[in-house]
């Protein structure tokens, strides 16, 4: 029978991260969720180009943002500062600017498996997600557990090109997803969105990929950037 495995997925113990892999199952839409989600985030707005692709950079697979529910309130180079005394910029502080690491004490702890996760999936109507982790994600300036926990959930790039209105419903995803965390007062909780692919494999295992190559801070425009920002690479071989 053959295995799921997301790519990007970040696997963790119950004081560490959470995952789940899409499984082709059906969750009912949750009334608390059904509510009308368009005055929430009035703020919310769509990746600039640089911050598609620079935003995860400083991870071994730098999958490309989609989209994330902090963007109102956390510009994106608001998170670049302060700039460091180069020519490059504050550009120069991407392969330092986000790390990932173990959720640790938090209330998501109660509620995740009960009713947070079935929250979440629901309201992720008509989005070709892949998998949902939890964990913090955040500048390496910052202490560990102040770090802010995301819901990071992976979109297939391959069906998202199929979809005529991409942002729209990245959009309306998000602001579902922030009604979710709200209804379990997770209100600390942010939503991210990546590229992340999936693959079937058969008994053999699952599937190999090469590791990225050792690049320099010039190096911004490899053909191998383009693949690893769809294939994805895992980030880390334990959460704590």
């Amino acid at each position: 029978m053959a295995n799921q495995r997301s790519v990007n997925s970040l696997k963790g113990s119950q004081r560490g991260g959470f995952s789940d892999s899409q499984s082709g199952e059906t969750c009912a839409f949750s009334a608390d969720v059904q509510q009308d989600t368009d005055e929430l985030l009035p703020l919310l707005e769509p990746p600039g180009d640089f911050e598609v692709w620079a935003y995860y950079w400083a991870m071994p697979s730098r999958p490309r943002l989609l989209g994330r529910t902090s963007s109102g309130a956390h510009p994106w180079w608001r998170l670049l500062e302060p700039p460091v005394d180069s020519h490059w910029g504050p550009t120069a502080n991407l392969t330092r600017a986000t790390v990932c690491g173990p959720v640790g004490p938090h209330p998501i702890h109660a509620c995740w498996r009960k009713s947070t996760l079935n929250r979440v999936r629901a309201a992720l109507s008509g989005l070709p997600w892949t998998s949902i982790d939890v964990l913090r994600i955040g500048r390496t300036e910052l202490r560990e557990y102040e770090r802010p926990i995301i819901v990071w959930v992976g979109v297939s790039p391959s069906a998202m090109v199929k979809i005529e209105e991409p942002w729209a419903l990245i959009a309306s995803n998000l602001r579902a997803v922030r009604a979710a965390l709200d209804a379990d007062n997770l209100t600390d909780v942010e939503c991210e969105m990546r590229e992340s692919e999936i693959f079937k494999t058969a008994n053999a295992g699952p599937r190999l990929l090469l590791p990225p190559r050792d690049r320099g801070q010039y190096d911004y425009y490899g053909r191998q950037d383009e693949l690893y920002a769809v294939t994805g690479y895992g980030l880390s071989l334990s959460l704590g």
